[in-house]
């Protein structure tokens, strides 16, 4: 029994005990009575008060460790990660330190590749002008002996006259079938870095050359405008052609596939015409030397059944043919 409830339970027996008190007496005993029983149930609060301070005191040391031990763990796995990082680092630039290295070699290969073509190509031009000029001095030759035998044997009036003028026109196609190869040896060292399914340059039966486009490569989805990407090809195009534009027509046909409405096809592809066309004499092109037109779907170059087919047959065509001005002058004797 605790200290003060066993002083409690003597004074109670003692004034059970003591039957002749006076009231005065009885009543001050009475009231240490209840002062001891009340200072007796606040330590018995207070006790239970430290009992329950000592358990949350207990909760507070074991979470205390608990999560000391978190931190451990997690300043453990940050210094792991940390070091993680670090090599993942040091790898990553060790990649790109050699992927510039890898870039810097083939720019140099790339320069010394189009030097070396550019140089095949300067010589190329070289022979066939030389050829050229040989088969013309040829001609004049061959004209100058047919008179000679018009002299000598009485062939009729005007037979050498006409020999002349053949040989003035098979020089004059001859020359254009250089230039024309040539223009087409030089668009494609210029389109080099394109993807074929994007630009190709193809010889066409009436002599001339076609530079066929993609669809995606000129036009963002959807739309008749020509897109950066586009105009930055046409540049160069246009970088090839245009010392010889004198010489040469352009006929941009505009092409599509047959999923839309028959209508509309006629509308895309002569917009898409217009529209490269409208970059061409920007960058300098005359616009006398340039033709549009829409061809819709009808010339079709790949199936339309398959999306390959489709893919291919969305396409802007920039044909190159010779002018032939000057050759309708010579057949007319003018």
């Amino acid at each position: 029994m605790k200290p003060t409830m066993a002083f409690l339970s003597i004074l109670s027996v003692a004034l059970f005990a003591t039957g002749c008190v006076t009231q005065q007496k009885y009543n001050e005993l009475e009231e240490s009575l209840t002062y001891y029983k009340k200072e007796s149930q606040a330590v018995d609060s207070l006790n239970n008060n430290n009992q329950e301070l000592d358990r949350v005191n207990q909760e507070l040391e074991d979470m205390i460790k608990e999560k000391t031990y978190e931190v451990e763990q997690l300043t453990a796995t940050n210094i792991n990660l940390n070091k993680s990082y670090l090599e993942v680092l040091g790898k990553y630039n060790g990649l790109v330190a050699k992927g510039d290295e890898v870039l810097a070699v083939s720019a140099y290969e790339k320069t010394n590749l189009q030097n070396q073509l550019s140089a095949q190509q300067s010589d190329l031009d070289s022979h066939r002008k030389t050829a050229a000029t040989m088969e013309y001095e040829l001609s004049e030759r061959n004209a100058r002996i047919s008179q000679l035998e018009y002299n000598f044997d009485g062939t009729p009036k005007g037979y050498d006259n006409q020999q002349n003028e053949q040989a003035k026109v098979t020089g004059y196609l001859y020359d254009k079938r250089v230039m024309i190869a040539e223009l087409k040896q030089k668009l494609q060292s210029a389109f080099l870095g394109y993807n074929s399914d994007n630009i190709s340059v193809i010889d066409r039966k009436d002599g001339g050359i076609a530079v066929v486009f993609s669809e995606s490569l000129l036009f963002p989805s959807g739309n008749e405008q020509v897109d950066i990407n586009g105009r930055r090809s046409l540049v160069q195009l246009t970088d090839v052609i245009s010392p010889r534009i004198a010489e040469l027509d352009v006929r941009i046909e505009g092409h599509v596939n047959s999923e839309a409405i028959a209508e509309r096809n006629w509308d895309v592809s002569t917009l898409r015409a217009v529209s490269v066309a409208k970059v061409l004499t920007a960058y300098g092109i005359p616009p006398e030397r340039i033709t549009a037109t829409g061809r819709a779907d009808y010339v079709p170059v790949a199936s339309n059944t398959t999306p390959q087919g489709r893919a291919a047959n969305r396409r802007t065509e920039i044909i190159i043919s010779p002018n032939n001005e000057a050759l309708n002058a010579l057949l007319l004797g003018k």
